[in-house]
C-alpha cells in the first residue's frame, strides 16, 4: 500500500529534478516567492508571502524550505517546486505513520488505499505547485491528525508534534488558522487531563523551544518591523463575501472536480462554479452518512471519531470565516482544508471496512486495498503533467522581457527604484514580477506602489522614493521621469 504511495511522488520528485537548469521566470505569485527567497536570505523577510488583505501571512517558513532547495544545481524555477513536493512528502510521510500507530492493521491498510485514491483524485500535478494555499493543505492535514492522536492518548511526542507542524501550517497560510485553533482547544484540554502525567514538563519545555524557534522572526518583527502579526489579527475587513462559498464547500466535502480539479480551465478558483449536480449531491450524502458511522463507533474508534470531528469542524469555521470576509470569493481560499475532506472519507471508510470485515474472508480486506493502491498509484503516475511548470505560468512576452533584462545587465544602475504601470495600463503587477526577479540579479531593486508590497519587505521601496525604471507594456525601460 505505502509503495503505491510512494510511486507518483517518486516520478513527479524526478520530474522537478530534471528541469533545474530551466532559467526561464514565471509571472504572478510564483516569481513573488523567489523574491521573498532571496529577501529571506538576506536576512530581510521575517514573514510570508503576501495576502490580498494587506498583510502577508504569519512566518517565512514557506521561504525555508525553498532556500534549503536553493542547494541543489541549476540555479532554475524549479528549486521551489523540488521543496514543495518534499513538503508533501514529508507530511504525508507522517500522516502515514501516526495511521500506522493509531489504525488496527486492517484500518491501516484501508487508511493508505484511500489516501492514494484521494492523491489521484486531487491531482497529482498540484503536489509540485510551490503555492502557500497548496504546501499549506499537507501541514494541516498532518496537524490534524497529529491532534487526534494526543487527544486518544498518543504520547508526548504527538504533543510536540501537533505545535511544531500546525506552526507550519499557520505561517504557510492563515487559512488554516481556523482549524489549527480548534484542534489546539483539543490538544489542551487533553493536555489538562495528563497535568499530573510523568514527562508532562521535559515535553512543554521542548515543545515551547521549538515553538519559540519556529515564531521567533514573526515576534521580531512584530516588536521591531511593521508589527506583520497585528495585522493579521486586526486587518482583515468583515463583511459578506461575494460568491457562491458553500456550493464550493459542497464541493470540497464530496471530492468533486470543481473544487480539486487542475487549476487551469473550468476547474480554476478564479471562475464561478455551478450549481449542483445529482451525483455531487449524492457524494455528500455519502460523506455525511460515512460520518455518521463514526459518530457510532466512538467509543471503539476514538481516533476516527477526533479526526472526523476536528476535519467537520474546521472546514465549517473556515467557510463562515471566508463567507464573512469582504470582497470576492474565490475557491483557492478554501485549498488549505482540501485534505480535512479527504481524511472525513478517509475514517468513514475505514470504520465502515473494520465494522463489515468480519463477515468476509480474510483476504478481502487486504486484496482490495492492496488493488485500489496499486491501481490508483499507477494511474496517478502515469498522470504526472509533463508540461514544466514554468510554461504553464508564463509567455513569450515576459522571456523577453526577462532576456532584455538580462543582456543589458552591466549598464544598469548600481540602485534602480521601479515603478509599474497601474491598473488600466497595459501590464499588471503579475507579469511585472519575473522582470523585478531579472533586475535583482544585477543591481539592488526596489519597487513603488502595490507591485512593491506584493514583491515583499526586501523591495518595498519608501513613499517618497523617485522611480527611474519603468515596467511597461513593452517589458522594462530605463526612462527617467521627467
Amino acid at each position: 500500500m505505502v509503495v503505491g504511495l510512494a510511486v507518483p511522488f517518486v516520478v513527479l520528485s524526478i520530474q522537478q529534478l530534471t528541469e533545474l537548469s530551466d532559467r526561464r521566470l514565471p509571472c504572478c505569485d510564483y516569481s513573488a516567492l523567489e523574491l521573498g527567497t532571496r529577501a529571506f536570505l538576506r536576512g530581510e523577510q521575517f514573514t510570508g508571502m503576501y495576502s490580498r488583505e494587506g498583510w502577508r501571512h504569519p512566518g517565512p517558513i514557506t521561504f525555508v524550505w525553498s532556500s534549503i532547495a536553493r542547494l541543489l544545481p541549476g540555479n532554475g524555477f524549479a528549486e521551489h517546486q523540488v521543496a514543495a513536493v518534499a513538503v508533501h512528502v514529508a507530511a504525508m510521510a507522517m500522516v502515514v505513520w501516526a495511521f500506522r500507530k493509531r489504525l488496527t492493521s486492517t484500518g491501516f491498510m484501508v487508511a493508505v488505499a484511500a489516501l492514494v485514491a484521494f492523491v489521484w483524485r486531487f491531482d497529482i500535478d498540484h503536489f509540485r505547485e510551490p503555492w502557500n494555499p497548496f504546501t499549506a493543505m499537507s501541514w494541516a492535514t498532518l496537524a490534524v491528525v497529529l491532534a487526534a492522536g494526543f487527544a486518544t492518548s498518543g504520547g508526548w511526542a504527538w504533543l510536540t508534534g501537533f505545535v511544531v507542524f500546525g506552526s507550519f501550517a499557520v505561517q504557510t497560510h492563515v487559512g488554516t488558522a481556523p482549524v489549527v485553533v480548534i484542534a489546539a482547544l483539543v490538544v489542551v484540554r487533553e493536555l489538562r487531563r495528563r497535568w499530573d502525567h510523568e514527562g508532562r514538563r521535559s515535553a512543554l519545555v521542548r515543545t515551547s523551544m521549538l515553538a519559540l524557534l519556529i515564531w521567533l522572526l514573526p515576534l521580531v518583527d512584530l516588536v521591531r518591523g511593521d508589527g506583520n502579526l497585528f495585522d493579521v489579527a486586526t486587518g482583515t475587513d468583515r463583511g459578506w463575501a461575494s460568491g457562491d462559498v458553500w456550493t464550493t464547500v459542497a464541493r470540497l466535502i464530496g471530492l468533486g472536480p470543481s473544487a480539486m480539479g487542475r487549476f487551469f480551465g473550468p476547474s480554476s478558483p478564479y471562475v464561478e462554479a455551478g450549481e449542483l449536480g445529482v451525483f455531487e449531491i449524492l457524494m455528500v450524502v455519502v460523506a455525511v452518512s460515512l460520518s455518521w458511522a463514526v459518530w457510532r463507533a466512538r467509543r471503539r474508534a476514538p481516533f476516527a471519531f477526533t479526526v472526523t470531528t476536528l476535519s467537520w469542524s474546521g472546514i465549517a469555521l473556515t467557510a463562515v470565516l471566508v463567507q464573512t470576509t469582504s470582497g470576492p470569493f474565490y475557491r483557492y481560499l478554501l485549498l488549505p482544508v482540501v485534505g480535512l475532506s479527504a481524511l472525513i472519507w478517509i475514517m468513514g471508510v475505514v470504520v465502515v471496512v473494520e465494522t463489515v470485515a468480519s463477515r468476509a474472508p480474510r483476504w478481502v480486506v487486504p486484496g482490495l486495498a492492496a488493488s485500489v493502491a496499486v491501481v490508483s498509484g499507477i494511474v496517478t503516475a502515469v498522470g504526472v503533467d509533463s508540461e514544466h511548470l514554468v510554461g504553464r505560468y508564463g509567455d513569450a512576452d515576459i522571456d523577453r522581457a526577462v532576456d532584455e533584462v538580462r543582456a543589458n545587465c552591466d549598464s544598469l544602475d548600481e540602485d534602480v527604484v521601479v515603478r509599474v504601470s497601474e491598473a488600466g495600463d497595459e501590464i499588471a503587477w503579475t507579469d511585472a514580477l519575473p522582470v523585478i526577479v531579472a533586475l535583482d540579479r544585477c543591481t539592488t531593486v526596489t519597487v513603488t506602489g502595490i507591485t512593491g508590497f506584493i514583491a515583499g519587505p526586501g523591495f518595498e521601496a519608501d513613499d517618497d522614493a523617485e522611480p527611474d525604471y519603468f515596467i511597461e507594456g513593452s517589458g522594462w525601460s530605463a526612462d527617467a521621469p521627467d
